[in-house]
């Protein structure tokens, strides 16, 4: 199910340690599933822009997930394994298990991996809201 996701993602169980990690994260954070999953997310994982550990009572990420709430945010910043900073953009969610545990979904991209917004199923353009043209379909990025 984490893999259809199309963008950096991981589980984590009610104490805040990852359960669960998708390939694309792997990938953006230069570390194997192995290395991600039992470890408190917060801890591993979340810095400010200086790459220092960013203080939990500073965190909206763990707020909203004590809270059991969901939350966004534009600019933040993850570990990476190689102690590089990664900027990222993230979202979380309560996330249902399929067992009596409780979990949080956390998807994240950075700014130059955001995914595509996807079209309606069957493909007829609408009138752009923000322009008002006809049709208006999502334009590809410049080269």
């Amino acid at each position: 199910m984490l893999e259809a996701i199309g963008a950096g993602a991981y589980v984590v169980d009610e104490r805040g340690r990852i359960i669960a990690v998708n390939a694309r994260a792997e990938e953006l954070l230069g570390r194997p599933a192995a290395e991600l999953v039992g470890h408190d997310a917060h801890d591993l994982l979340h810095r400010d822009a200086q790459g220092q550990q960013l203080p939990r009572t500073q965190c909206a990420m763990r707020q909203a997930f004590h809270a059991g709430r969901p939350a966004q945010a534009d600019e933040d910043y993850f570990a990476r394994a190689d102690g590089s900073v990664l900027p990222i953009s993230w979202l979380i969610a309560p996330y249902g298990t399929g067992g009596h545990r409780t979990a949080t979904l956390v998807v994240f991209h950075t700014p130059d991996t955001r995914p595509e917004p996807a079209r309606s199923r069957d493909h007829r353009p609408s009138r752009c809201r923000n322009c008002s043209a006809w049709p208006c379909w999502p334009r590809p990025p410049r080269s």
